[in-house]
C-alpha cells in the first residue's frame, strides 16, 4: 500500500521528488542544471538553456521550518 506524504520520512519524500523530476524531464525532453543560482531547463536536442526558474524563498528562511 502506498504511503501518504505525511507518513513518509524525509528521505522517502526526497526520493519521491527526485523520481517525479526525472520522469518529468524525460517526458518533456529537458535536462536540469544550475545556472547563476537558478534552476535551468536544457533542451535535450539543442543542448541550450531554454528557461530559468528562480526559487521564491531562501534556504535560511526555511531552516527548521519543516524539521521532523
Amino acid at each position: 500500500m502506498k504511503k501518504k506524504v505525511n507518513e513518509m520520512t524525509k528521505e522517502e519524500r526526497v526520493g519521491g521528488m527526485i523520481t517525479r523530476i526525472q520522469e518529468a524531464a524525460i517526458e518533456f525532453g529537458l535536462n536540469i542544471t544550475i545556472y547563476e543560482g537558478k534552476i535551468g531547463f536544457v533542451d535535450q536536442k539543442e543542448g541550450k538553456i531554454v528557461a530559468l526558474w528562480n526559487a521564491t524563498h531562501k534556504m535560511s528562511e526555511l531552516k527548521g521550518a519543516n524539521d521532523e
